[in-house]
């Protein structure tokens, strides 16, 4: 048994019963028997998706450090949610106490569902009012009220894995707290990103519920943060085919590569995260390699995939390779109305991929910024009619391809992707990834 779990358990054990009522209200309650559950999410109090390393207390407590994921931890068993990117990462790094919940999988609840049907009269969840959002505090408590349990707040600036993880923690950034004015008119608070504590220090007559009005600043870019994503796209592009150039040149010539040095060689071409290399895959000729990956340059933030296959790949990949690129033209050649939301989109984005009994467990997209975060809610975009403007120059791979899966359409626009792609790469590139350049963007059909 895991001795820091043990600890949490003695720690969440003992909280007094500060008790988060339907109104958001933090308040003492006798009905609490017992502290059954702590949860532990992955957000700071910012609601950060990438946070500080005194931040990753989700890490601290179960080992899994994905991106994405919620912990909750119970006096018997330990559980982490995430999504279906890293169900392989997690099932590697997450020890035997604990048990992967693979969110959208059948009959794996969420965990709203799960508090649901596991606590009982007189039993409570334990959470941080500083980093849980406001909506998702008011799930947890109706769910939890369904079996006349309850949520609990620890006191604030009071964690309880803090103080698990104690002196080893990262140096702490001190936080301060400024009384709301007195001639204050009304506060906008998103309940998606205001978390619970600052929630319940504005006076609810001062409260005004609503999205953020800074989601959508960020979201529609102005003429220059275009213009910047634009030329970030080129020169990113051009030093992934410098890459990917490298990466078959070395793999075929039998070099041993494995994915975190090829991240390094990656790096030469431009700045990205590294990983832990002794427990890392190895890049070979007899499997697909996906690079899901990006840089932020000076004028703009660029978040890119491409999946390659260094060798033979088999029927089944370019069966199932070919249909991700279907999917991938039918969303990009969509028109669609102003104000369409984004499971429409969806559905005719997976659409190509149900056809033959394929999908995918995750979203179809995301907004980017623009020398900000990767992943930024979307908004809905002005004028009667959308479509997209493809900015991302790097080659599909063409072995991977199944011409005759193809329609006339669908060959057309890899086509004209691809010249586009020549031309403004071209420029940038000489020697043996020019070729590389040249030699994957040919035409499908000769």
């Amino acid at each position: 048994m895991s001795p820091t779990l043990d600890k949490l358990r003695r720690a969440f054990a003992g909280l007094a019963p500060r008790v988060l009522d339907a109104e958001l209200r933090i308040q003492s309650s006798s009905s609490v028997a017992r502290v059954s559950a702590l949860l532990v999410e992955s957000e700071d109090a910012h609601g950060s998706e990438y946070v500080s390393s005194r931040d990753m207390r989700r890490t601290f407590v179960s080992g899994f450090d994905g991106s994405a994921g919620t912990a909750l931890i119970t006096h018997d068993h330990a559980y982490l949610w995430t999504d279906g990117r890293y169900f392989l990462q997690a099932e590697h790094q997450l020890s035997k106490d604990w048990t992967l919940m693979r969110q959208g999988q059948k009959d794996v609840p969420t965990v709203e569902e799960w508090v649901e049907a596991n606590l009982h009269a007189g039993d409570a969840l334990a959470i941080d009012p500083l980093l849980t959002s406001v909506a998702t505090a008011r799930r947890l408590v109706t769910s939890a009220s369904k079996s006349n349990a309850s949520v609990v707040c620890c006191e604030w600036g009071a964690n309880v894995v803090d103080q698990v993880w104690a002196d080893a923690q990262p140096a702490r950034i001190e936080a301060y707290a400024a009384s709301v004015p007195k001639d204050t008119a009304s506060i906008l608070v998103d309940p998606a990103q205001c978390n619970v504590a600052v929630f319940s220090a504005i006076p609810p007559a001062l409260r005004k519920e609503a999205p953020s009005i800074v989601l959508r600043h960020k979201a529609i870019k102005n003429p220059v943060e275009i213009q910047g994503m634009k030329d970030a796209h080129i020169r990113d592009g051009a030093a992934q085919v410098r890459f990917f150039h490298w990466l078959q040149e070395a793999v075929t010539s039998g070099q041993v590569v494995t994915e975190v040095s090829a991240d390094k060689k990656q790096q030469q071409f431009r700045r990205q995260m590294a990983d832990d290399e002794a427990t890392c895959g190895r890049v070979t000729t007899d499997q697909m390699y996906l690079n899901d990956s990006g840089a932020q340059y000076l004028d703009g933030t660029t978040d890119v995939t491409r999946t390659v296959h260094l060798g033979q790949p088999t029927a089944h990949e370019v069966h199932c390779f070919t249909h991700v690129l279907k999917a991938h033209i039918a969303l990009a050649t969509a028109v669609f109305p102003n104000e369409c939301e984004g499971v429409k989109l969806d559905a005719i984005t997976r659409a190509p991929l149900w056809k033959v009994g394929l999908d995918y467990r995750h979203g179809t997209g995301h907004g980017v910024g623009a020398f900000l975060n990767v992943h930024e809610k979307g908004v809905s975009a002005y004028g009667k009619f959308c479509t997209f403007e493809t900015i991302t120059l790097i080659p599909i791979q063409r072995k991977l391809i199944d011409v005759t899966e193809l329609t006339a359409h669908e060959i057309a626009w890899v086509d004209t992707y691809h010249a586009d792609v020549r031309a403004k790469l071209s420029p940038l590139l000489e020697g043996g990834a020019l070729a590389y350049l040249e030699r994957e963007t040919r035409p499908l059909v000769q």
